[in-house]
C-alpha cells in the first residue's frame, strides 16, 4: 500500500483538534509534527524533507485515559496495559504504573498519532510504549503540559529493551517529556527517529536516544544523562545524525553521540561530559590505531565512522577519549570548540579541516591529528603533553593557512610524516623540553616550507630541524648552549635598533625559530638576552629594556641562517 502524504495547514490542524476535543480543552493547540524523509550527507535537512505525514483517518480525536477501563474506538484494553490497533490521532492522558502503551495496528503501513496530555506512564518489567507494528508512530507532548514515560523490557523479547520502542519510524514533535529507561535504554527506534522542536529529558543505564537510519533533529533541547552511549545511530553502513539549532547537555558513560555512516551539526550548542572527563582516565601512552570498533568500549564526545561536519556551532567537552572523532573526514567551520580529552582533541583518520574557527584545547595528549591536517582563519590554542599536530601519514601535509595559533606540547610541536606548510598568520609553538622530540618533526624526504605570515617556536635543540622559506620569507634559528629558562625574554633587534620580537617562553628551551615578514634579507640581527619578561609574541618599541644583555648579532641571510650563540 502506497502510504499518503498530507500537509494540512495549521488552521486545518486547529479545527481536527476542536473537533476531536470539548471548549474546555484550550490547551490543545494546532501544532505540527515533521519527519524528514531525505537528507544529504553533510547538509542540513531542507524544509521539503519536513514534510507530515498523517493518517488517512485523521478526521476525529479520539481520546484514551489511561486510568479508566471503558471502551475506545480503536483500542483493545487489557490487563496491565492498552493496545491501539487501528490508525488515527489519539489524545493520550492519565497517570498509570506497571501499564505498557502498545500500538500493534492491523495495517502494518499506517501511521498513529499520540498526543500526549500530562501522561505519566511506567512499567518496570517491560517497555513503557511499545510499537511493534505501525509505520509511522508520532507522539506529540501538548505544549504547556508535562509528560513522562518510564519503563524497562518486553519479556522473553530481548532486544525490546527500552522505555519507548518502536519497530518503524518515531517522531517526536512540540512539548516536553521525559523518558526514563528503567534497565537498558530510554529510546529505541529500528528505523528513522525525528525530533523536531521538543524538549527532552533522557536518562538510561544504558543508550539514551537511539535510531537505526536516522537520528534527525532541530530546534530541540536535549538533556541527556547515560550509562552508555547519548545519541546514536546504529545502521554502520547508513546510520546518520543530523542535528540542526539544537540545545544539547550530553552526561555519558560511553559515547555522546554516535553517527555511525555520518554526523552533521549545524547551529548547535553542545555540551559533552564522557567517561567521566579528561581526569577520569590517565592519558594516552601507547600508539594503538584509532579504528572503529562497535564492539569496544569508547568515550569520546561525538564520533563517525564515515564523517563528522560541524558549522556554526559552540562545543565544550569533556572526555576520557578523543573529543571530537571520525574514521573518515572531520570538518568544523566557523565554530567555538572547547575540548578537554585524555586523548586527542581532534582526530580525523582521514583528513582534519579547521576553518574559521575559535579552538582551545587546554588538556589532551595530542591537539589535532589527521592523514592530512588544514589550519585556516580563526584561532586556535593546544596545550598537549605530546604533540601538538600530528600527521602520521607520509602523503599527507600540515597546511596552515591564516589565523593565529598557540601551541605548548610536551612532544613534538608539529609532526609530520609528510610535509609542512606555514603560509600566512601568526604560528607560535611552545615545543618539548626532552632532546629526543622538536618543535617541527617532518619527513626530510617531503618538506618544510614557511612561505608568509609570521613563525615564532621554542624548544629542545637535539632533534631541531629548520624549515626552509619560499615566496621572499627569511627565517632565523637560533641555538642556545644553555636552556633558556621561563622568564628569560629573548630579542631580535634590527640593524636600526627597532625591535624585530621579544619574546618569553613558557617553558625552557635551546632552539628559537622566527620568521616575519619584518626580517629583511642582508640585514644585522642583533640577539638579546635578559631583561624584564615582555608578555606576547612582539612589543611595539625601539631599543632594549634594562639589563638585557647583547649576546651576538649576525647578517641574516635570504631563506634560512642558523645561528649558534657563543657561551659566556
Amino acid at each position: 500500500m502506497k502510504r499518503k502524504r498530507f500537509a494540512p495547514a495549521l488552521a486545518v490542524l486547529a479545527a481536527l483538534l476542536l473537533a476531536g476535543c470539548s471548549a474546555q480543552e484550550p490547551r490543545i493547540q494546532s501544532f505540527v509534527s515533521l519527519a524528514p524523509r531525505t537528507e544529504t550527507a553533510a547538509e542540513p535537512l531542507r524544509e521539503e524533507d519536513f514534510l507530515p505525514v498523517w493518517p488517512a483517518v485523521c478526521d476525529v480525536i479520539t481520546v484514551l485515559a489511561l486510568e479508566e477501563d471503558g471502551e475506545v474506538p480503536g483500542v483493545r484494553r487489557e490487563p496491565g496495559g492498552a493496545t491501539v490497533y487501528l490508525p488515527g490521532v489519539y489524545l493520550v492522558r492519565g497517570r498509570v504504573e506497571n501499564y505498557t502503551l502498545c500500538v500493534d495496528l492491523l495495517d502494518d503501513t499506517a501511521p498513529a498519532v499520540l498526543l500526549l496530555d500530562g501522561v505519566d506512564l511506567s512499567s518496570d518489567r517491560a517497555a513503557a510504549l511499545y510499537v511493534p507494528r505501525a509505520a509511522d508512530c508520532f507522539l506529540l507532548p501538548v505544549p504547556g503540559t508535562e509528560n513522562r514515560i518510564a519503563g524497562g523490557a518486553v519479556p522473553n523479547a530481548p532486544d525490546v529493551n527500552a522505555a519507548v520502542w518502536t519497530m518503524g519510524n518515531l517522531t517526536i514533535s512540540g512539548g516536553r517529556l521525559a523518558v526514563s529507561g528503567a534497565l537498558d535504554n530510554a529510546v529505541s527506534c529500528k528505523d528513522r527517529l525525528v525530533l523536531n522542536g521538543c524538549e527532552l529529558d533522557v536518562e538510561a543505564p544504558d543508550d539514551g536516544l537511539s535510531g537505526r537510519d536516522l537520528v534527525g533533529a532541530r530546534d530541540c533541547v536535549f538533556r541527556v544523562r547515560t550509562g552508555g552511549d547519548g545519541i546514536k545511530a546504529t545502521n554502520l553502513e547508513l546510520g546518520r545524525v543530523s542535528l540542526q539549532r539544537c540545545t544539547l547537555d550530553l552526561e555519558t558513560g560511553l559515547d555522546g553521540i554516535d553517527g555511525c555512516a555520518g554526523l552533521a551539526m549545524f547551529d548547535c550548542t553542545a555540551t559533552f561530559r564522557c567517561g567521566g572527563g579528561h581526569t577520569a582516565r590517565e592519558r594516552k601512552t601507547d600508539d594503538v590505531p584509532h579504528v572503529y570498533d562497535p564492539l569496544k568500549p569508547s568515550w569520546k564526545g561525538a564520533k563517525s565512522l564515515c564523517f563528522v561536519y560541524l558549522e556554526a556551532c559552540t562545543v565544550e567537552a569533556d572526555t576520557a577519549d578523543d573529543c571530537l572523532h571520525s574514521d573518515g573526514w572531520l570538518t568544523a567551520a566557523s565554530c567555538r570548540l572547547t575540548l578537554r580529552s585524555a586523548d586527542d582533541g581532534l582526530h580525523a583518520n582521514k583528513v582534519l579541516t579547521l576553518r574559521d574557527c575559535v579552538t582551545d584545547v587546554p588538556y589532551c595528549y595530542e591537539g589535532l591529528e589527521g592523514s592530512s591536517v588544514f589550519l585556516s582563519g580563526g584561532e586556535t590554542r593546544v596545550v598537549a603533553s605530546d604533540d601538538g599536530v600530528n600527521v602520521p601519514s607520509e602523503d599527507g601535509a600540515f597546511v596552515y593557512e591564516g589565523g593565529t595559533c598557540a601551541m605548548v606540547t610536551g612532544g613534538d610541536g608539529i609532526d609530520s610524516n609528510g610535509a609542512i606548510y606555514l603560509k600566512s598568520g601568526l604560528m607560535n609553538v611552545n615545543g618539548p623540553t626532552p632532546d629526543y622530540n622538536g618543535v617541527l618533526d617532518f619527513n626530510l624526504a617531503r618538506e618544510c616550507v614557511v612561505s608568509g605570515g609570521t613563525y615564532v617556536s621554542t624548544g629542545a635543540s637535539g632533534m631541531a630541524l629548520a624549515p626552509s622559506t619560499a615566496d621572499g620569507a627569511n627565517l632565523i634559528s637560533v641555538f642556545f648552549p644553555r636552556r633558556i629558562l621561563p622568564g628569560e625574554a629573548v630579542t631580535l633587534t634590527g640593524a636600526d635598533g627597532r625591535v624585530l620580537i621579544s619574546y618569553v617562553a613558557p617553558k625552557p628551551w635551546q632552539n628559537f625559530h622566527f620568521s616575519s615578514p619584518d626580517l629583511a634579507a642582508g640585514e644585522t640581527v642583533t640577539v638579546w638576552i635578559g631583561g624584564v619578561p615582555v608578555a606576547g609574541p612582539s612589543v611595539p618599541a625601539f631599543g632594549m629594556p634594562a639589563g638585557a644583555e647583547r649576546w651576538a648579532e649576525t647578517a641574516l641571510k635570504p631563506g634560512v641562517t642558523k645561528l649558534v650563540v657563543p657561551a659566556r
